[in-house]
């Protein structure tokens, strides 16, 4: 089964309440297009607008099972079908537009799956998370294992 995750964000220098900024990653898009950035408290490009991570001061992640169109029809579907119940039992017409009609609309679909993700604020990983992860890489593990071998060898074989 296919996960599908998105970001939901409010920066504290804006008078939007929080905004889905980006949706329908996988879990590696996930992490290379927002939690590094994050984590760097670098900034990201959302369709034509760079956003600084730094000024982020509410950061939601969910993951759902179908992609954002999918979910948010069925919230729609669900929201109508509530009104509908609403007016069929009730004297008064209740009117709305219901729910569903927004991406922010989105965590009422998935699971929020923030602190698997996120664990302090923007630029909480600094400089060093770019070393760590360098070392952590799957080639330079390779390389230093095979440099560490031949060392030892060289050491034993010589002594």
């Amino acid at each position: 089964m296919k996960n599908y995750f998105h970001v939901l964000l409010s920066l504290r220098d804006s008078s939007e309440q929080t905004r889905c900024i980006l949706s329908d990653l996988s879990e590696a898009d996930l992490k290379s297009k927002f939690v590094v950035p994050y984590r760097r408290g670098s900034s990201i490009l959302c369709g034509k607008e760079v956003i600084e991570l730094s000024n982020a001061c509410k950061v939601t992640l969910i993951r759902t099972a179908e992609p954002i169109a999918v979910e948010l029809k069925k919230i729609q579907d669900a929201s109508r079908r509530h009104y509908d119940e609403l007016n069929r039992n009730s004297p008064v017409l209740f009117v709305g537009l219901g729910r569903g009609y927004e991406l922010e609309d989105i965590v009422e679909a998935g699971t929020d799956v923030t602190p698997q993700f996120i664990s302090g604020p923007p630029g909480q990983g600094g400089k060093w998370t770019a070393v760590a992860s360098a070392f952590n890489h799957q080639w330079v593990v390779a390389v230093g294992s095979g440099l560490l071998v031949a060392a030892l060898i060289w050491w034993f074989g010589w002594n």
